[in-house]
C-alpha cells in the first residue's frame, strides 16, 4: 500500500467515524469529502472490496456513487457552431425573399444522452439552464 492511499484510508477511517456520530440517520447525504477520498482511492488502485473492509463503508454505497458520477460524467462539452449562412437566390427570387424577410432560428434543441429534451431556448439560456443542473 502506498503512502498516499494509506493517508485516504486513515482520512477516511476518521471522517466515517465522525459522519457515525454526528449523523445518526442512514438517509442523511454523505459528505463529499468522504466520496472524493473513495474515488481517489480508487483511480490509484484500490479495490471496492478493500476500501469497504477497511473504512466500513458498504460496498453498494460505493457502487451505488461511481454509478451517480458515471452518469454526470456522460454530459460533455460541446461547441456550438452556426452552420454557415449559403444563401444564393436567382435573380427572380431576389425580390421574394426580401420580401418575405426569412427569419433564422436563434433557438437551440439538446437532447442529453438520458433522454432529457431543452428546446426553444436560445444558447445564452441552455447554457446557464446546463451550468445550474451539473452543480
Amino acid at each position: 500500500m502506498s503512502a498516499k492511499s494509506e493517508q485516504l484510508f486513515n482520512e477516511l477511517i476518521q471522517l466515517y467515524a465522525q459522519y457515525k456520530q454526528e449523523v445518526p440517520s442512514q438517509r442523511q447525504a454523505w459528505p463529499e469529502s468522504i466520496k472524493a477520498r473513495i474515488f481517489e482511492l480508487q483511480e490509484i488502485g484500490a479495490r471496492i472490496g478493500d476500501i469497504s473492509a477497511k473504512t466500513g463503508i458498504s460496498k453498494q454505497t460505493i457502487y451505488g456513487w461511481n454509478y451517480e458520477a458515471s452518469k454526470r460524467r456522460r454530459f460533455l462539452p460541446v461547441n456550438v457552431v452556426a452552420p454557415p449562412l449559403t444563401v444564393a437566390p436567382s435573380p427572380a427570387a431576389t425580390s421574394e425573399v426580401v420580401r418575405r424577410k426569412t427569419k433564422i432560428s436563434s433557438t437551440v434543441t439538446v437532447i442529453t444522452p438520458d433522454g432529457f429534451r431543452i428546446e426553444g431556448l436560445r444558447l445564452n439560456r441552455v447554457a446557464a439552464f446546463l451550468k445550474a443542473v451539473a452543480k
